[in-house]
């Protein structure tokens, strides 16, 4: 069964206005072949009040989308609760992750999490897992946060070290159950052999110019299609409705319908304000 979630209304398509940036944004989910939509996200502007902050995430749930689905409804309050509390905009995040949940009540399915927050021209992207966010300009295509995946040698490494088994592209237990990213919150049968939930905290200034694109998604696009791909989309496409929807459009024409992953992707478009 197909299903399509359009989240553009619900996520203020209109400009924000204010600040050094004006911002519009839109949000697509799709469910692919799979039985069941084990991706989840969020997108908030004004976050706690604040004009000129957005906080966003996206998750990718494998097992199940509980923990996905509890990533998207608490990391908010978490976050915002340590940025009050006076935590640096890092720790708040990685704080946040390390409380979101216990591995030991989430033992069989866990989630791949990309949170972002945009501070003026300020951005913090904190990445566990195998999600990933892009920036577009009209020059240039920069990821800008990391996959955690066995092909990273300090990930391969890790797990080797704690007695796991690597059959690429998973890293298993003895039992021959893996799991493809090396770094989930959650999945707690997996973290004696070195799956860890801890995030990779990226800071990136946001540069002046027109035409900034930001891209968050979940690995149903980026195992299908790469940066260079999704950038020349957001060249042609100018407006994020337009490139969500041509994304995700052309991901479900590529493939048979029991091929698709769950895809859920975020675009927004900053410009400086005039």
């Amino acid at each position: 069964m197909r299903l399509f979630k359009n989240f553009g209304v619900i996520n203020n398509l209109r400009d924000i206005k204010g600040g050094v940036m004006k911002t519009s944004f839109f949000a697509l989910e799709h469910q692919g072949g799979r039985h069941h939509m084990e991706d989840s996200h969020f997108l908030i502007r004004n976050f706690g009040g604040n004009k000129n902050w957005i906080l966003g995430g996206v998750f990718d749930g494998p097992g199940g989308n509980s923990v996905a689905n509890l990533a998207s409804a608490k990391l908010p309050e978490i976050i915002l609760g340590n940025l009050q509390a006076g935590m640096t905009e890092e720790a708040a995040l990685k704080n946040a992750y390390s409380n979101l949940c216990y591995p030991s009540s989430h033992l069989f399915v866990g989630c791949c999490a990309l949170t972002f927050l945009l501070k003026d021209d300020n951005l913090y992207v904190a990445n566990s897992g195998d999600c990933r966010m892009i920036l577009v300009s009209s020059k240039r295509t920069v990821q800008l946060s990391r996959d955690h995946r066995v092909t990273e040698d300090d990930e391969y490494e890790r797990i080797i070290s704690c007695g796991g088994i690597i059959r690429e592209p998973y890293a298993c237990l003895a039992n021959g159950h893996g799991l493809m990213p090396t770094r989930t919150l959650g999945d707690g049968q997996f973290k004696s052999i070195g799956i860890i939930s801890d995030p990779e905290v990226f800071h990136h200034k946001i540069p002046r110019g027109k035409g900034i694109y930001l891209v968050a998604a979940t690995d149903g696009l980026w195992d299908e299609r790469d940066n260079k791909w999704v950038a020349k989309i957001c060249r042609e496409m100018k407006s994020p409705r337009k490139i969500a929807n041509e994304i995700v459009g052309l991901l479900v024409g590529y493939q048979s319908e029991m091929q698709q992953d769950n895809i859920t992707v975020i675009v927004m478009k900053l410009s400086p304000k005039p």
